[in-house]
């Protein structure tokens, strides 16, 4: 048996997006769709498969989670725990009058339902679609993936470096190493990534994935020249697209952000999703911004 999941969202002749998945997740296992920590549609999972049709789906990026009940939750001394349930993750371009498909090559599902808190990357997903922008988020996360795995193998190197000189006694050597690991980051990885995402936006004029990037990226200040003619370059099919309004709002605020002028209006939402404005008034504004470092597209 196979769950569908219909869902109405706004008028009902408006097209569908269809997501069908084969996955070896326990039954009863639940996908979500969820877009700024709002779900969009939810399904279970019977037989290793699920199927979810939505109508009325803004275009825009969404993440898919499937969640399944951890078998081998631990209680510790300390009175922390594992996690009641697990789960696997893939970011998703989602369209109108398209059908996704999700697979993973993790096909015992024993194995994932034995699975630990340990157990990362125990059941990846894969995307099949003949979506043009879901497959450049793919692409994008994939060469991303990669960048990952060489700085995890930097850092693991440059530990075991570390180790020898320490053993050695030569402590010249097991500071300089330890200075290198501490900027690894930002001497290694930074400048990879920002080659990656430049070369990304140079060679894919066409993707709301590049707009995607410009609306999120962290130096849009020191860089707006660069964007801005990425911006110019863009096909105009791409006009209406959310991301583009979006990159072009964070674009034309940067004129109001000049040395010495007055602060814009701050206005946005707390973590659960209320509504803020910041006012200011006659006396001195101190507005902190506090972050994450996160090398995944959602923390560019």
């Amino acid at each position: 048996m196979v769950i569908t999941v219909l869902l109405g969202y706004g008028s009902c002749t408006k097209p569908p997006v269809v997501i069908t998945g084969q996955v070896a997740v326990p039954d009863g296992a639940i996908v979500r769709i969820i877009f700024n920590r709002k779900i969009l549609a939810e399904s279970k999972v019977s037989k290793q498969k699920f199927y979810i049709e939505k109508r009325g789906v803004p275009e825009r990026i969404y993440s898919l989670i499937i969640f399944w009940p951890n078998k081998n939750k631990r209680v510790y001394n300390n009175g922390a725990s594992d996690p009641d349930s697990l789960d696997s993750y893939i970011r998703i371009y989602l369209q109108a009058n398209y059908r996704y498909e999700i697979t993973s090559p993790q096909k015992d599902v024993k194995v994932v339902a034995n699975a630990t808190s340990r157990d990362t990357g125990i059941l990846p997903l894969r995307i099949h679609t003949s979506s043009t922008f879901a497959r450049d988020l793919m692409e994008l996360e994939n060469n991303v993936d990669k960048m990952v795995k060489l700085l995890r193998n930097r850092k693991d190197s440059l530990g075991k470096a570390m180790d020898i000189a320490l053993n050695r006694g030569n402590d010249t050597e097991y500071n300089l190493l330890a200075e290198e690991l501490r900027t690894v980051e930002k001497n290694y990885f930074v400048p990879l990534l920002r080659h990656e995402y430049d070369e990304f936006m140079v060679t894919h004029l066409h993707s709301a994935i590049t707009l995607y990037l410009i609306s999120n990226v962290s130096d849009l200040f020191q860089r707006k020249p660069f964007y801005s003619n990425i911006m110019k370059r863009l096909d105009r099919k791409l006009d209406g697209n959310y991301y583009r309004q979006q990159a072009a709002k964070r674009l034309n605020a940067l004129k109001e952000l000049a040395v010495g002028n007055t602060a814009p209006k701050i206005t946005g939402e707390n973590p659960d999703g209320n509504p803020i404005r910041l006012k200011y008034g006659t006396s001195f504004t101190l507005v902190e911004f506090l972050g994450l470092l996160v090398w995944s597209l959602q923390g560019i």
